[in-house]
């Protein structure tokens, strides 16, 4: 039975509409053809979030999750480009929720970025996303077949269980560490509606930033499955307050000394470490109205 859930398509019917022009090409053309893609996505998203410093590109497509991203092929890269056109599209209501509806449809962990929505009053573009999903789906869906939708849903229950095991989310190491399943739920749930009660108070505060960066945590601490490419969505919020070459954007490299995937607790607490002090220092940098830190001031690298 495992084998059948292993290699079985795990993306939504959106997902799945998205990459099915992929499958009329010839096998290696396609792979190379959407490899491509996801390696344009990275330089294009600094390109997005208006990084002129060629040398955070030159580091960043070296960062583990990034290659990781781009050897698998995954939508992730793409993921992380439609993070940062989030951003740069923040106050233009229509586009931003699109933009955001596309996001979840693949991936649903996405979900908790709508939050940064209503933790910056961007009231209208919370509602385009609403009925950019419910379009997206309607129209998804029955071209798939609707009857398509409970297997999909046993399909993510009947993976969830061996794969929340392997990667490097929050949920993963504590049951690494001997927690209950329940109560690993528990505390990695308590941890993301800690993140996304901060990003509201940021968001009330003005500080868009740091709004969007802690419901993009809350996405990957309320997620049991977090793959190693997944880290590579710290990248948007560095950017943002960091558009010069500064020491945190070679954190991620320490990633470099770990696996792939079936890591180690202490591999997944490197792991989570890094990204915890890409974070941190996140926070300390953004600034009222989502504007860069003293970085791009001063004109200075750190």
């Amino acid at each position: 039975y495992s084998l059948p859930v292993e290699g079985a398509f795990k993306y939504p019917a959106v997902g799945a509409l998205l990459i099915a022009p992929f499958g009329l090409l010839p096998h290696g053309l396609a792979d190379w053809t959407f490899t491509l893609l996801t390696l344009a996505a990275v330089p294009a998203g600094l390109r997005l979030l208006e990084i002129r410093d060629w040398r955070i590109y030159a580091i960043v497509m070296i960062w583990p999750p990034v290659v990781y991203g781009w050897e698998t092929a995954n939508v992730t890269l793409l993921l992380l480009l439609g993070v940062a056109a989030a951003w740069r599209f923040r106050d233009r209501a229509k586009v931003v929720g699109a933009i955001l509806a596309l996001l979840v449809c693949v991936k649903l962990f996405l979900i908790p970025l709508a939050l940064w929505l209503i933790a910056t009053r961007r009231y209208a573009a919370l509602a385009w996303a609403a009925v950019t999903t419910v379009i997206l789906n309607a129209i998804a869906w029955p071209i798939l077949g609707v009857g398509e939708l409970p297997r999909y849903v046993r399909l993510l229950h009947a993976f969830t269980p061996g794969a929340q095991r392997r990667g490097y989310s929050l949920i993963s190491l504590l049951l690494h560490e001997g927690f209950g399943q329940g109560s690993a739920y528990a505390l990695a749930l308590a941890l993301a509606l800690t993140a996304v009660a901060f990003g509201v108070a940021a968001g009330r505060r003005g500080n868009d930033v740091g709004a969007m960066t802690a419901c993009l945590v809350a996405s990957l601490l309320a997620s049991p499955l977090v793959e190693s490419h997944y880290l590579a969505l710290v990248m948007v919020p560095m950017a943002i307050v960091r558009p010069r070459l500064s020491l945190p954007w070679a954190l991620p490299l320490l990633l470099w000394s770990v696996p792939v995937d079936h890591p180690v607790a202490w591999q997944q607490g490197l792991a989570l470490s890094a990204c915890a002090a890409i974070i941190a220092g996140t926070f300390l940098r953004a600034v009222p109205g989502g504007k860069r830190g003293p970085d791009s001031l001063q004109g200075i690298a750190r």
